[in-house]
C-alpha cells in the first residue's frame, strides 16, 4: 500500500499506526528519550484513555457486543499506546533544524500528545493543525464501507464452507530447511504424536519479496504441510452476509455516526478500520478451514488483538509465545494490552504487570539445546569447528532501535569478543551476529573502527562467525562452555536456564535482577572485568552461575526439567 492509497483511504492517524516502528531519525535515539518512552508514554497513553473514557465510550462497548467479545478494550488500548510512540517519534524528529512541521489534525489525542511532549522537553515541536469538517467525517465514514467491502470481495466469494481440520495453525517465518539448524524450524511443534504432521497448518501473509519471510513462504509450499497465502483466500458468502455486512458495515457506521461531533472521531475510525485490516484476511480464513489453536508470532503490534478476537469468534484459541527475557525494567509497553486466550512463558518474572492469563512452561527449546550440548562433538564437526577445544559464544545485539545500547556498544562488545579470541589462543570464540550486515549501519567512524576489529579477527585462528543464515542460537548456545550477551539480553539467560555458564556485558546498566544481585560477578560493565572471569571459568577457578539461587533460577524457568516443549504441544493440541 502506498502512503498515499493509506491516507486517502485510512486518513492521518491509521497512517501513522502503519509506519515501522524505527522510522523516526536517528538524531532522536538518546537515553533521555528513550527512558521517556519506556516509561512514561505508557502512563501517558493511560491516562488519555482514562480521560477521555476511552474504554466507556459507545463505541468500544459497541463492538465489544457486536463481535461478542471484550477484547475492544485490549485494542483500543493497545492502539492508543501504540500511536502515540510512534507519533512522540515524529514530534521529536520535528525538532531538527531541517525538519518542517508535523501535520496533524486538531483533535483530542493529538493535542494531548503535544502538551506532554512540549511539558516534558520543554520545547514545542513543530506542528502544522488541521481541522476536519462534517462534510469530511461523513465522508470518511463512506471510506470505511468501500474499504470493507473491497477488501472482503477483492479474491471473490466462495460458496463452500470450512472443508479441513487442523489441530495448530502458524505463520511460516523462519522456515523448513536448511536454515535454523536442528530444530528451529516453523515446525518445532510437530511431534507426530501431539501434533501430526497432517494437523498442522502453516500459512503466509503474502509472498514476501525478500528476507527470511520468503524462505517461510518458498519452505512452506514445497513442504508435505497444508499451507495458504492469506492474500488469495476467497470469502465465503455466508461470513459476508452474516457478519460482514450487520457487524463490519452497518454496526460499525452506526457507531460511528453516534461519535461524528466527538473530538475522538478520527482515532474510533482508525481503530476501526486498523482492526477491519487484518480481521477480514481472517474471516477469510475460516471460511476455508476449522482450527483448534494458533500460534501467534507476534506480541509488539496490536493486530495480533484483531486476529485473536476473530479466532475467538470461531471458536479457535489464540496463543502467544514469549522469545525474550522480559525481567529488563525497559520496554514493558510490548507485552502490555495482550488480547491472546493465553501467553505462554519460560517463568513467573518474565509476565510482572500482565493482566492476560499466562501458562508458564518452562523454557520451551531447552531440550533442543541440551541435545546439541550431549552431541557437541559431532555439532561441532558440521559447524566446521574444532571439537578438542573449550567454546566461548558471544551474542551481539541491536542498537539505535527499540533499546538503549547504541553504535558504540555494538562496536565494543565485537572488540571484546576479539579480545576474548586473543587472550586465550587455544579457546574458540564463536560469535552469533542478530545479522550479519548490521555494521553496515554505523556512523562512517565507528564503521571504520569496526573494520578493522573485522580484518584483526580474519588474522586469527580461534575466532569463528557463525553463518546466522544456517544456524541459530540453539548450536550457539549448546555447543558453548560460556556464552556471552550484549546487554541483559536473553542468549545468556537462556545458557544459565540450560546449565550452562551465562556472562552478560552490560554497558548500558539495565535494571535486571542479575545485574542487582550479580554484579562484576555474571554482569559487567567493563570489558576487562568480563574477559578476566572468562578466563578464571576457563581454568576451573570460578562457576559464578552456581551462586544464583534455585527459587530465582525457577522464577526464570518454571520447571527443572525439559518438558517445556511437551507442555507448549499438549496445551495447542487441546486447545486448553
Amino acid at each position: 500500500m502506498t502512503d498515499i492509497f493509506k491516507k486517502i483511504i485510512f486518513g492521518e492517524i491509521l497512517t501513522r499506526f502503519f509506519l515501522p516502528f524505527d522510522a523516526a531519525n536517528r538524531e532522536r535515539l538518546n537515553p533521555e528519550y528513550f527512558r521517556w518512552l519506556n516509561d512514561e508514554i505508557p502512563k501517558l497513553a493511560d491516562e488519555f484513555i482514562q480521560t477521555n473514557k476511552i474504554l466507556e465510550s459507545d463505541f468500544v462497548k459497541g463492538l465489544n457486543k457486536s463481535f461478542q467479545t471484550h477484547r475492544f478494550n485490549f485494542f483500543a488500548s493497545r492502539c492508543v499506546l501504540e500511536y502515540m510512540i510512534k507519533l512522540s517519534n515524529l514530534l521529536n524528529d520535528s525538532l531538527a533544524d531541517s525538519a518542517g512541521p508535523v501535520v496533524l489534525e486538531d483533535n483530542a489525542i493529538h493535542r494531548f500528545a503535544v502538551e506532554r511532549f512540549a511539558a516534558k522537553f520543554k520545547i514545542s515541536p513543530k506542528v502544522q493543525w488541521k481541522r476536519s469538517g462534517l462534510g469530511e467525517r461523513l465522508a470518511q465514514i463512506f471510506w470505511n464501507i468501500l474499504f470493507c467491502l473491497a477488501f472482503s470481495l477483492k479474491n471473490g466469494l466462495t460458496l463452500r464452507g470450512p472443508r479441513e481440520s487442523y489441530k495448530v495453525m502458524r505463520e511460516a517465518v523462519w522456515g523448513l530447511y536448511d536454515v535454523g539448524g536442528y530444530y528451529f524450524h516453523d515446525d518445532f511443534l510437530v511431534d507426530s504424536e501431539k501434533i501430526k504432521q497432517k494437523s498442522f497448518l502453516l500459512f503466509s501473509r503474502s509472498i514476501p519479496k525478500t528476507g527470511a519471510r520468503l524462505k517461510g513462504y518458498e519452505d512452506a509450499r514445497r513442504s508435505p504441510y497444508a499451507h495458504f497465502n492469506l492474500q488469495k483466500l476467497s470469502l465465503g458468502v455466508k461470513p459476508f452476509f452474516g457478519r460482514v455486512i450487520p457487524r463490519y458495515i452497518l454496526a460499525s457506521s452506526g457507531l460511528l455516526w453516534k461519535e461524528l461531533p466527538s473530538g475522538n472521531f478520527t482515532l474510533f475510525r482508525a481503530i476501526f478500520l486498523y482492526f477491519a485490516f487484518y480481521a477480514l484476511a481472517y474471516e477469510r480464513i475460516f471460511s476455508h478451514y476449522r482450527v483448534t489453536s494458533e500460534l501467534g508470532h507476534c506480541y509488539f503490534a496490536s493486530n495480533h488483538i484483531a486476529e485473536a478476537i476473530i479466532c475467538e469468534n470461531y471458536g479457535t484459541r489464540y496463543y502467544l509465545m514469549h522469545w525474550s527475557d522480559f525481567s529488563i525494567e525497559s520496554n514493558r509497553w510490548t507485552v502490555s494490552n495482550l488480547g491472546c486466550d493465553k501467553y505462554l512463558t519460560w517463568g513467573k518474572i518474565h509476565v510482572q504487570g500482565l493482566s492476560t492469563p499466562y501458562v508458564p512452561t518452562g523454557y520451551v527449546f531447552k531440550r533442543f539445546i541440551c541435545d546439541v550440548a550431549q552431541r557437541k562433538e559431532s555439532v561441532l564437526a558440521e559447524l566446521g569447528l574444532p571439537n578438542d577445544r573449550r567454546v566461548v559464544s558471544f551474542f551481539d545485539e541491536s542498537f539505535d532501535e527499540i533499546c538503549e545500547m547504541t553504535p558504540q556498544h555494538f562496536v565494543n562488545f565485537w572488540r571484546t569478543a576479539y579480545q576474548c579470541a586473543l587472550e586465550n589462543p587455544n579457546v574458540t570464540v564463536l560469535i552469533k551476529p542478530k545479522a550479519a550486515e548490521r555494521f553496515q549501519q554505523l556512523p562512517r567512524p565507528l564503521k571504520a573502527q569496526f573494520e578493522e576489529i573485522r580484518q584483526g579477527i580474519k588474522r586469527t585462528t580461534n575466532f569463528y562467525i557463525l553463518d546466522e543464515k544456517k544456524y541459530c542460537f540453539i548450536e550457539a548456545i549448546g555447543v558453548a562452555d560460556i556464552v556471552v550477551s550484549q546487554g541483559m539480553t536473553s542468549s545468556s539467560t537462556i545458557a544459565i536456564i540450560c546449565g550452562i555458564e551465562g556472562l552478560y556485558l552490560d554497558e548500558v546498566g539495565y535494571g535486571h535482577p542479575f545485574a542487582k544481585h550479580f554484579k562484576d560477578k555474571i554482569v559487567f560493565a567493563d570489558p576487562e572485568k568480563l574477559l578476566n572471569m572468562i578466563k578464571k571459568i576457563l581454568i576451573g577457578n570460578e562457576n559464578p552461575c552456581s551462586s544464583i539461587p534455585a527459587e530465582l533460577l525457577r522464577e526464570y524457568d518454571e520447571y527443572n526439567d525439559d518438558r517445556g516443549i511437551d507442555r507448549f504441544r499438549e496445551i495447542l493440541a487441546a486447545g486448553a
